[in-house]
């Protein structure tokens, strides 16, 4: 039964005890006997009472949410990030409020606002870039109000004194070379981001480090970048993914987003992996095991990164620390499969 303006008064005068009774049990804090916490029990689920936030976090000073700012919500990435955040914080009480940027810096200083206006204890956010390479100013507005955050996939300046968690970007991008390079492979393309990422950068500079210690030179128009809308949309009549295409051994992709849309324009340019093309992609794709040439990737640790963030953040608000230069960077890890083979 639903009954509407149940106060904590009404159910101490219904259970016939205190409302500090009441709010102990409520609380789940001091000493109260077992007889009463059933009756106020009994009385709270009988009248279906639920303490009213507001009034809890006025007295707390906290309102028990942390806030998640986001660049692609559609990205299977950030989804599994989410999850393996709610499950640490969930844990110890608190609810998450998820915010999606979509790479618009506008976005991101709206989200920002509105979890402020949440009163939001903590929040954890990978940040916006813009197309020079800075970010928006809601990460200097962080230390300005003094919130506890951690900034997660993207590396950003130290001098910023916000924590992040990422993983070895550059030693990614390098594995992936040396593996093409170790099956002979001289003419490898690359597809990457349009956007000048920190993170995906790092993957190109390892990759074309291991290029570079193996004495292989670069092949003109070997490289594509790709805008993250570009690449999430369906493949329609649109161009090939690189007009010489057949003169390339190898492609490897930066991000999960880009080696959807590679192994799309491939299959509908007649390409077959790995007899016309060996593939290499960074991040695991959905369903990539049902693939006929399931893919080589180099696999980040995606629920570690956002555990580790979410413990950072509370350790923060829990504790009542400013935000620290604590940067966790966590392995990643390649699985060779069957898109890659000798030249």
């Amino acid at each position: 039964m639903v009954r509407k303006n149940v106060s904590i008064d009404t159910i101490a005068k219904l259970s016939g005890y205190s409302r500090a009774t009441v709010s102990r049990v409520i609380g789940n804090y001091g000493y109260v006997s077992e007889k009463a916490r059933k009756r106020i029990n009994e009385t709270i689920e009988e009248y279906n009472y639920h303490p009213s936030g507001v009034a809890r976090s006025m007295v707390s000073g906290k309102t028990q949410t942390i806030g998640l700012i986001q660049t692609d919500i559609r990205n299977r990435f950030y989804s599994i990030i989410a999850k393996s955040i709610e499950d640490v914080i969930g844990g110890k009480g608190y609810s998450l409020i998820i915010c999606n940027s979509d790479e618009s810096l506008d976005r991101e200083r709206r989200s920002f606002k509105l979890l402020l206006e949440k009163q939001i204890d903590g929040l954890i956010i990978s940040p916006t870039f813009s197309m020079d390479g800075n970010h928006s100013t809601v990460l200097s507005k962080i230390k300005t109000y003094g919130i506890p955050a951690v900034c997660i996939d993207r590396p950003i300046s130290q001098d910023l004194q916000i924590p992040s968690v990422t993983v070895d970007n550059y030693m990614g991008g390098y594995e992936a070379a040396k593996h093409l390079i170790s099956l002979g492979h001289r003419r490898i393309a690359v597809v990457t981001s349009k956007l000048p990422l920190p993170n995906v950068r790092d993957r190109e500079r390892g990759f074309y480090s291991a290029m570079a210690e193996a004495h292989i030179e670069r092949v003109p128009g070997d490289r594509v970048e790709l805008e993250s809308t570009e690449a999430a949309t369906d493949i329609g009549a649109g161009p090939p993914l690189f007009e010489n295409m057949d003169t390339f051994t190898a492609l490897f992709c930066t991000a999960n987003i880009f080696s959807i849309y590679a192994l799309r324009m491939l299959k509908k340019s007649g390409f077959v992996i790995p007899e016309d093309i060996s593939f290499v992609g960074f991040d695991e794709i959905s369903c990539s095991e049902l693939m006929a040439s399931p893919p080589t990737l180099i696999v980040q640790p995606i629920a570690e990164i956002g555990s580790k963030a979410a413990e950072l953040v509370l350790s923060m608000v829990e504790k009542g620390k400013r935000n620290q230069n604590r940067d966790v960077i966590l392995p990643v890890t390649m699985i060779v499969r069957s898109s890659t083979r000798e030249v």
